[in-house]
């Protein structure tokens, strides 16, 4: 029986957004990616993963769309 687990680890998570897993120690560093505390390890839960990807989507997405609008106007 196989379990699906809500958490992933932090090499975990590094594999799944394709990021160095320092780069995910820098970002809970530097509290710009979710994750659960738990001792000295950091969980991720895979459902806010997800969310912050497409937060950070959007936001790339309104910026270019926006430096679009700008450079039109000349």
């Amino acid at each position: 029986m196989s379990v699906d687990r809500q958490t992933l680890t932090a090499k975990e998570v590094s594999e799944y957004i394709g990021v160095s897993i320092d780069m995910i120690y820098k970002m809970v560093r530097e509290n710009s990616i979710p994750y659960i505390p738990v001792g000295n390890r950091k969980l991720f839960r895979r459902e806010s993963i997800d969310q912050w990807l497409m937060e950070k989507e959007a936001t790339v997405t309104d910026t270019k769309e926006t430096s679009e609008i700008n450079l039109s106007i000349f």
